[in-house]
């Protein structure tokens, strides 16, 4: 585990709650925020997407109800998982 090699396991330090890490935290303006998940798409994939939208833009509904899709997947709207934070300074 590289944790355990940190330099800042040798320091000795005090016990603190977390409440009071959080207001020193908050006091000069510091506030939690969680980053932005950017799309995984490349260029290419843009490009060979958008060539496929505008080949099918016509298609009506009844078009679309005879393809058959195989290869659906799961989407996560609300994330359940665990998720990255940022401190960010407030700018007024």
């Amino acid at each position: 585990n590289s944790s355990r090699s940190s330099p800042m396991n040798n320091l000795k330090w005090y016990k603190v709650s977390v409440s009071t890490v959080k207001g020193r935290l908050r006091a000069p303006g510091l506030t939690g925020r969680v980053g932005a998940r950017k799309p995984l798409l490349r260029r290419q994939n843009k490009t060979e997407r958008l060539a496929w939208a505008m080949k099918h833009h016509h298609w009506t509904t009844e078009d679309w109800k005879k393809v058959l899709w195989t290869n659906e997947s799961k989407f996560e709207i609300f994330m359940t998982g665990s998720s990255s934070k940022h401190m960010k300074t407030c700018q007024l």
